[in-house]
């Protein structure tokens, strides 16, 4: 990740890359490089892909336009088929502010292999492009730059891993950028006294290198030194100054991507960096120039006690974000062949915490992260080595307090530790919002505080009471809803204007326009305070379980046990409002076509099957202008559909354009993917593997498969980590999902001014997040700690704060 900028403010440039896979396959190091000048490179000519299985002996795959891999002997454990192919689809577009492409991108396969040994990779440079440094990326991830050598128009670089890679023109300055085609760069040294190196690794801040050693003997103390850089106006996410986060991780790679605890933090810090004085040289990507500054920094960690395989990877991390500019990632990928011996004796480190009323993330010697949620108050982390040292800190605090670790440091350890005390307290003044359910509409949004409020801001919010307001001002921040407490989730109609939410005790309340019964008051009276949806005259609905809502209807999914009484009810699917563009609905309480002001179960439930059939899980999109649809999975994992399936995104059927009608859901949809969440007119499911899937329409992108192509089959989204998705959502035209507790996203990009982006790209480099909710035109997420993350385009209040909706940040409750 290296070269320079010229012009006033030059710095050091470098590329980050995102983890494109749950392993993180992390971004290489920076450096400076040579000037030598391109030579013509050969004409692009078919073919356009090349394969060839290739061995523990070694071999080369020479691909289109003689890009070749040489792989050495013992690279490899197994047969393996690389693939080369002169192939765009899948690698990060946009490249990265200030430069673009010279030439085709190529397409290295497997994705994010990891070789035992480094591998060497030729690629011609076109005549105007920079030979002496070329750009790699993973899947789904940023482009970096690695610095090669120029022979006879071909760059040469060796690399442990890789996914895509391309020429790259020189630095073209964007007006009013100090430090153009700067990003923060990370790199990394091994030192023991039984170390061999296998490949140069980081040296002279050389960008892109390998970085491959061999532990022989085993024993002894092996460290790692981590190096890294950034313009001299970059900060640590969240914080200030010269500043970034640095993040070192550790997997092996012959366990398979999704196996539990496969990947673990060895450290995680902000750290400060000191401002250098360079000079760049010329013939890099941005020209060189005389001499700047730029900050630098290093952290030795000892990693002796994670080097146990075969294999060992460590993927490093430093990010850090300039003014204006996202978040960017550099870093490097580290493996060490040859396991160390057993370790010696150990002795554990823990304690208690008093007074916690929420959760609290604790660190020892910034990694081996243990969270401690009230009412437990105890922890105890990894064993480390007799003589030791040891270091606890908080890394993440719990919402509404301040925990400290009074005695949290030792040196030479010679015995368990049991007397860390972490000791918390109130905080007083605005705090983060933690919430446990939250839901993102149309410019406006809602959550469930952790002490069972609801909050809410945005389009159609009240800024005094929370509650529905039909003309602006309107709430930007987060505003308490008055008269809700003890709520467990929210859903809401957003365009239609109205508001619900779900109470502990089965009951429902709702807010907003009900112009056509959907706030289920048995009227059509606009609430701007909560009322209770009603199930007969003076009676509030009850044993309800779960709550879905969109197109001017609320779904109740009832069942015996929901509420304190444990009445006898029928199960299923209760409905008020109308489905948009259908003449059936709940009940007419006044007579007028389209009211459904009083809450029905539909006629035909359970189609088929025998009374009792609960509905455990029901989807309904929230947007305009598009005919009604529902998705319910019951309790014994049957699939219903309901309503329109425009671009089969119901699965009924492509020349199904309206499934079920009056009598209510039909038994059928997509076998095995559920549970369904919808879009505008598309849909995305998990199917039993795992593998987050879509289908329907997809000019925006939202189907994530690389194309703006619809279908009316279900198949994979590309792009995302090999790890199971844990959550998703659609919105209108875009989607999200949770996976290994990072945000991903695809579809309609409003933020940029309206972008089609066909692949999923991750969001920040923020981890832990565990809901995600996506809206109209922006989305939120809850974080490890419980705290709303919001991002997006904040039109009318929507995202509950201030500043950049670029990438997700805290929303603050008042």
């Amino acid at each position: 990740m290296a070269s320079t900028t010229s012009g006033k403010g030059n710095v050091h440039r470098a590329m980050g890359m995102r983890a494109a896979a749950l392993v993180m396959m992390l971004a290489m190091v920076a450096g400076c490089s040579s000037g030598n000048t391109a030579a013509p490179a050969p004409a692009t000519s078919a073919p356009s892909a090349v394969s060839s299985v290739i061995g523990q002996a070694g071999g080369t795959v020479t691909g289109p336009d003689g890009v070749q891999v040489v792989i050495p002997a013992g690279a490899l454990s197994a047969d393996t088929t690389i693939g080369i192919a002169r192939n765009p689809a899948g690698a990060p577009l946009p490249l990265q502010e200030g430069n673009a492409p010279a030439g085709p991108v190529y397409e290295f396969t497997p994705h994010d292999l990891v070789f035992n040994v480094p591998v060497t990779i030729r690629m011609p440079v076109p005549a105007n492009g920079v030979g002496a440094e070329v750009f790699m990326a993973s899947l789904g991830a940023d482009w970096q730059v690695n610095n090669a050598t120029l022979v006879n128009g071909f760059a040469e670089w060796q690399r442990n891993s890789f996914s895509f890679g391309m020429a790259g023109l020189a630095c073209a300055p964007q007006a009013g950028d100090l430090y153009p085609c700067s990003y923060p760069s990370g790199g990394a040294t091994v030192t023991s006294a039984a170390i061999t190196q296998i490949a140069p690794g980081w040296l002279n801040f050389g960008s892109g290198s390998a970085g491959s050693w061999r532990v022989n003997p085993p024993g002894g103390t092996v460290s790692v030194t981590l190096h890294y850089r950034a313009a001299p106006d970059c900060s640590a996410v969240g914080g200030g100054g010269l500043s970034g986060n640095v993040k070192l991780i550790r997997w092996n790679p012959a366990i398979l991507l999704n196996t539990p605890g496969r990947v673990t933090t060895v450290f995680d810090q902000t750290v400060t960096l000191a401002q250098q004085p360079v000079t760049p040289p010329p013939g890099t990507l941005s020209h060189g120039g005389g001499p700047t500054f730029r900050g630098e920094g290093s952290t030795t960690v000892d990693i002796s006690s994670h080097l146990g395989d075969a294999t060992n990877v460590f993927g490093f991390t430093f990010s850090c974000q300039r003014p204006g500019h996202p978040v960017h990632t550099g870093g490097d990928l580290i493996t060490i062949i040859g396991p160390m011996a057993a370790p010696g004796t150990t002795y554990s480190i823990g304690g208690t915490v008093s007074n916690l009323t929420g959760s609290v993330v604790l660190q020892n010697n910034g990694g081996d992260n243990q969270t401690v949620t009230a009412p437990n108050n105890s922890f105890v982390f990894t064993s480390i080595a007799a003589g030791s040292s040891y270091n606890v800190t908080v890394l993440t605090q719990p919402s509404g307090q301040t925990c400290t670790v009074p005695n949290g440091t030792g040196v030479n350890v010679q015995a368990n530790m049991t007397g860390v005390t972490v000791s918390c307290s109130a905080v007083s003044g605005p705090v983060p919002l933690a919430a446990t359910s939250i839901a993102a509409g149309f410019w406006n949004s809602l959550a469930v505080a952790t002490d069972g409020t609801v909050w809410a801001w945005g389009y159609l919010v009240d800024p005094t009471t929370g509650g529905y307001k039909s003309a602006a001002p309107w709430a930007t921040t987060p505003v308490r809803v008055q008269g809700l407490t003890g709520v467990r989730t929210v859903a809401l109609s957003s365009e239609s204007g109205a508001f619900y939410a779900l109470h502990t005790d089965g009951t429902v309340s709702a807010w907003g326009r009900n112009d056509v019964g959907q706030l289920g008051d048995r009227t059509t009276t606009t609430r701007t305070t909560p009322v209770k949806v009603q199930q007969g005259v003076g009676l509030d609905m009850d044993e309800v379980c779960s709550i879905a809502a969109g197109s001017n209807m609320l779904l109740m999914a009832r069942e015996t046990g929901c509420s304190p009484g444990n009445r006898s009810i029928s199960f299923g699917p209760w409905i008020v409002g109308p489905f948009s563009g259908q003449n059936f609905c709940g009940d007419n309480a006044t007579g007028f076509p389209f009211n459904g002001a009083i809450a029905k179960l539909p006629s035909g439930w359970p189609v088929g099957q025998t009374a009792g059939q609960t509905a455990s899980v029901m989807t309904v999109p929230d947007a305009a202008n598009v005919g009604g649809a529902v998705a319910i999975t019951t309790g014994r994992g049957d699939g219903y559909v309901w309503g329109a399936n425009g671009s089969n995104r119901l699965g009924a059927g492509p020349s199904v354009s309206f499934v079920g009608g009056a009598t209510g859901p039909v038994l059928g949809g997509w076998s095995g993917f559920v549970p369904l969440e919808i879009g505008r007119d598309f849909a995305i499911a998990v199917d039993e593997t795992g593998t987050l899937n879509s289908v329907g329409r997809n000019a925006e992108g939202q189907l994530g498969d690389g194309t703006t192509t619809s279908r009316t089959t279900m198949a994979p989204v590309l792009g995302l980590p090999a790890f199971p998705v844990t959550a998703y959502s659609a919105g209108q035209v875009s989607a999200a999902a949770i996976v290994d507790g990072q945000l991903w996203a695809w579809g309609w990009n409003d933020f940029s001014g309206g972008v089609a982006v066909t692949r999923p790209g991750r969001v920040g480099t923020g981890t832990g997040f565990t809901q995600v909710s996506v809206g109209d035109m922006h989305s939120l997420a809850i974080g490890p700690g419980g705290e709303v993350y919001s991002w997006g385009v904040g039109t009318n209040g929507g995202l509950g704060r201030s500043g950049s909706g670029s990438l997700p940040a805290v929303v603050i409750r008042p």
